[in-house]
């Protein structure tokens, strides 16, 4: 999810402050989304999923 998440708020060209206040999901969350620390919630991949308009096994997939 971290390479995906990073990747999809670059190519939509938003922060990740402006990506939290879009989805609702903290800053603090993201960070560790996009540092593999911790991954979201069914939930939570759904709103993001969502908002990024990709399917959740997109975000779920790796890039290496």
């Amino acid at each position: 999810m971290s390479n995906k998440l990073k990747e999809l708020r670059d190519k939509k060209g938003i922060t990740q402050k402006e990506c939290s206040e879009d989805t609702g999901v903290s800053m603090r969350a993201l960070t560790r989304y996009e540092n593999g620390h911790q991954i979201g919630s069914p939930a939570i991949m759904r709103r993001l999923a969502a908002y990024f308009e990709v399917s959740m096994n997109y975000l779920a997939e790796s890039n290496e």
